[in-house]
């Protein structure tokens, strides 16, 4: 299993590694040592010098060296990568290890015990909306997609795009098999026990949030990507029609209020742009958070939330689904794919976004429990770790 860093294999890889393991396999890790616990997880955890940023490229070579080395001494049968840094170093390592055999110029393994290489994209890099960077995002993957033996995608764009860079053939060969399946797997019995457990109304109180409030929830990294300040910029619009409805009806509504869950790069300065437009008592930061608080704080929500730029397949939502909390999101790869219903998503503009949460804040119980109803069953039959697993194992002893 290869990543760019730790906590992707402790945060969404151990239910494959586990069933790998059990049925006799032995796992690997190679990753950055990002001071993620991995003890017991895999057989051996190796180290590499990557991070997250494409200065790593800068690098590549010496890392491409290490990779060969590796995969030589310990003869896998399989390299399954994972996450853009690690994925692109990692097959353009082990393409270099292949050459064509002057028939069709079909690529051939150039050494004995070649290794199937599996790459689970958890959201490609060129997506609808990305930009200029969506140009190199696709020639990259272009370039290693002929050192991949099976693409592994997990949403319908992504799919598609899949497809057209499997149907990439050199001669008379595709250089590349795709596969669908729905995320890594994610226990809904357990979290949703969990969530059953948890009380929803002592949690509010503890962490100072009005009885009566809607409470819409975000667990997310508090960076670029998840668009917090879209968010941000809801939530005034939200106030300023709250305020002119009560200065003209002179009732008061029931408080909309924001739980932004986890921490990151950006959280100063959200903090700052909170506190700049007078918004304390409508947003609340919990911070970093243990995961085994997290369903806890989704039974203190009314609503689900992401609004992110970009997603593979976001298990942030799962968490809600699995808490019986319906969940709204922006037009996104990956949201879309979970959310499933029209009038629960919204384009990504702070108007746009603030008249879905009004929507779904003023709607009947009944509309929100059968919006979460519809959401838990379908992620039940495609995400489930009982539907995720089997297809994996399956793949790998093709």
């Amino acid at each position: 299993m290869v990543t760019t860093i730790g906590v992707t294999l402790r945060a969404f890889l151990l239910p494959l590694t586990r069933a790998l393991r059990d049925t006799g396999w032995t796992v690997d890790a190679l990753t950055h040592d990002d001071g993620t616990s991995l003890d017991g997880d895999f057989d051996a955890v190796h180290e590499i010098g990557w991070t997250r940023s494409p200065l790593s490229l800068l690098r590549v070579q010496r890392f491409a060296r290490e990779i060969r080395e590796l995969v030589e001494h310990e003869e896998y049968d399989v390299v399954h990568v994972h996450t853009p840094i690690a994925a692109f170093v990692t097959r353009l390592a082990l393409a270099e290890m292949r050459e064509r055999d002057g028939q069709g110029g079909v690529y051939r393994p150039c050494w004995a015990n070649k290794p199937r290489i599996i790459y689970t994209a958890h959201g490609l890099h060129f997506y609808k909306g990305a930009g200029i960077s969506a140009f190199a995002y696709r020639a990259a993957e272009r370039l290693v997609i002929h050192g991949t033996d099976t693409l592994v995608v997990m949403n319908d764009e992504d799919e598609v795009a899949g497809a057209n860079l499997c149907a990439l053939t050199v001669g008379s060969e595709r250089v590349c098999e795709l596969r669908r399946i729905d995320g890594m797997g994610f226990d809904f019995a357990a979290f949703g026990t969990a969530a059953a457990a948890a009380d929803g109304a002592a949690i509010r109180a503890e962490r100072g949030i009005d009885a009566d409030a809607f409470v819409v929830g975000v667990i997310a990294e508090l960076s670029a990507n998840k668009r917090h300040r879209l968010v941000l910029d809801a939530v005034r619009l939200l106030k300023e029609r709250s305020e002119r409805e009560h200065r003209k009806h002179a009732q008061r509504t029931a408080p909309v209020r924001f739980v932004f869950i986890g921490s990151g790069p950006l959280e100063r300065r959200l903090r700052a742009y909170v506190r700049q437009h007078n918004l304390a008592d409508s947003v609340h930061f919990t911070g970093a958070v243990p995961f085994a608080d997290i369903p806890a704080l989704c039974v203190a929500c009314d609503l689900g939330l992401l609004v992110s730029k970009r997603e593979g397949l976001p298990r942030s939502l799962m968490e809600f689904v699995a808490a019986s909390v319906p969940i709204v999101g922006t037009r996104t790869r990956g949201i879309t794919d979970e959310v499933r219903n029209a009038n629960a998503l919204c384009e990504p503009t702070p108007e746009a976004l603030a008249d879905l949460i009004e929507h779904w804040a003023t709607a009947t119980p009944q509309e929100r429990t059968t919006l979460a109803a519809t959401q838990h069953s379908h992620a039940l039959a495609h995400y489930d770790t009982s539907v995720v697993i089997p297809q994996y194992l399956e793949l790998y002893q093709q």
